[in-house]
């Protein structure tokens, strides 16, 4: 799931339930740092538990012990199992957290897997958009370096064949040397926009490198 910023604004939830449910909720409300600050499951093999662990976010295998000991004053209980429900219900009114129950939490989820999959069609359609203009700009960019690189050559011919033909005509073809040296001059500064152009070029395919890396990760 592509990021989604959520601020907590002091909220402090307890997720109960860590099988895949819970999981995703944890994927999700983990990205706003401090607002989840305990998950319960009976399983501690649960996905949500070994993500837990790697957030270092604390993990209890009782849910109306989490909820006495983190103190959080919001419930997700995505368990959907009745008993586990009657378990916290009296804790969170003693509290006086919000408990969103199992049907209502699953829906938000929902909701919010749908929001997100539009971002990510969205933000997937740039993607592409921009991989399409920076291929295009790079076909076009050596294009016009082959251009350059003929012209250069040519250029560095005609300084060749001035350079000779000033050496036929001794102290007359003075006007020959001068030529080519401004050829070669000239040539040297195309050499140089070339090799300018060279680097833009390769900083562009390595932006497109990343764009491709970008996109895996919204897919």
């Amino acid at each position: 799931m592509g990021e989604i910023e959520i601020k907590s604004s002091g909220q402090r939830m307890v997720i109960i339930g860590a099988g895949a449910a819970g999981d995703a909720a944890l994927r999700l409300f983990s990205q706003s740092p401090g607002l989840v600050v305990g998950i319960a499951d009976p399983n501690l093999d649960a996905p949500g538990c070994k993500l837990a662990r790697e957030l270092q976010i604390p993990i209890f295998t009782d849910a109306a012990d989490a909820v006495r000991t983190v103190k959080p004053n919001l419930i997700f209980e995505v368990t959907g199992v009745q008993s586990v429900t009657d378990a916290i219900t009296p804790e969170a009114a003693t509290l006086g957290a919000t408990l969103i129950p199992s049907r209502v939490a699953r829906l938000m989820m929902q909701a919010v897997e749908r929001k997100a999959g539009g971002v990510r069609s969205h933000v997937m359609e740039k993607i592409v958009e921009v991989e399409g203009e920076i291929t295009k700009g790079t076909h076009e960019m050596e294009a016009t370096l082959l251009q350059v690189r003929a012209i250069m050559s040519q250029l560095q011919m005609l300084s060749l064949n001035a350079g000779i033909e000033s050496a036929k005509v001794g102290q007359q073809g003075k006007g020959f040397h001068v030529i080519a040296e401004h050829m070669n001059k000239v040539a040297d500064q195309v050499r140089i926009l070339t090799q300018k152009m060279e680097t833009i070029n390769a900083n562009i395919l390595s932006m497109s490198t990343k764009i491709n890396s970008i996109s895996e990760f919204v897919r």
